[in-house]
Parts: C-alpha cells; structure tokens; sequence
C-alpha cells in the first residue's frame, strides 16, 4: 500500500476576522512617514516564544500573510539578520534583529522560519502575551509593529 503524500497547505490564522492595527500604531507609524500596514502574520504564542531562554519569536515562513521584505533584505536577514524597530503596546520602540533560520527535519528537508531576537524577551518580560499580530509598517526606519493580545 503507497504512502500517502502530505499535502502543503498554506497555514491560516484560526483567529476569526482579520486584526485592525490599532489607532494609536496607526497615528505613530504615519509620524514615521510609514504607510500601507500588512497583516504579516496573526500568531499564538507557544513556550519557546515565551521561554526566557529561546528569547525570541519564530514567525514560520509558511504562515506569513505577505511577503514583507525586499530580495536584499532577505539575504542580509540569511546572513547576519537586518534591524527591525517594533513598537510594544505602550508605544514603545525596541530595536531587535530579524533573522532567517532554516531548520533541519528528519527527512533530510528543512524547513525556514524568521526569528525576531535581540530583544524579545524583554518584551516578553514586559507584557502579558498570549498572541501576537505582527504587521509591516512600509518604512525602512521602523519595518514592524506589533499588537498583542
């Protein structure tokens, strides 16, 4: 009897309606000529994104709503990783590195993922997170902003 082949299904959020960025990230992205906010993905956070000792947030590359960086920026995020500023729920911005990491499967596969680092724990440490959204602001100085619930 063949082995039945595992279909790829691109992951979508189990969340219900798609988030609105809120106001207050809205009014503070456009004082930094930001536009165009995208939905990059709307994430439960598992223990190794709370985990003190992870310290960062893996964002699975299959279940990103829109492509978000440019063709420079992914190769530098497979080097040595780009600067991201996010924007914490008190409005406060942290600057942390934005990462691709390719990991190893049991069938010789590996699957990518960008991590958020440099940073995360203390937000972690400063928020009460159980999700996150995560959305692209459309501004080199300022890439990423998050909601959390």
């Amino acid at each position: 009897m063949p082995k039945q082949q595992r279909k790829k299904h691109k992951h979508k959020a189990t969340f219900g309606a798609e988030p609105c960025l809120p106001q207050r990230f809205k009014e503070m992205i456009k004082c930094m000529d930001g536009s165009e906010e995208k939905l990059i993905i709307q994430k439960a956070l598992y223990k190794t994104d709370l985990s003190k000792h992870h310290g960062r947030l893996s964002i699975p590359m299959n279940q990103v709503e829109v492509e978000f960086l440019t063709d420079e920026e992914l190769k530098q995020s497979s080097k040595e990783g780009i600067e991201a500023l996010v924007i914490e729920p008190c409005l406060k911005t942290r600057d942390m590195s934005l990462r691709i990491w390719d990991m190893p499967k049991p069938t010789a596969r590996f699957s990518s993922l960008y991590v958020l680092v440099t940073g995360w724990k203390s937000v972690v440490e400063g928020n009460d997170l159980k999700a996150v959204d995560l959305f692209s602001s459309g501004t080199p100085e300022m890439p990423f902003c998050c909601s959390y619930q």
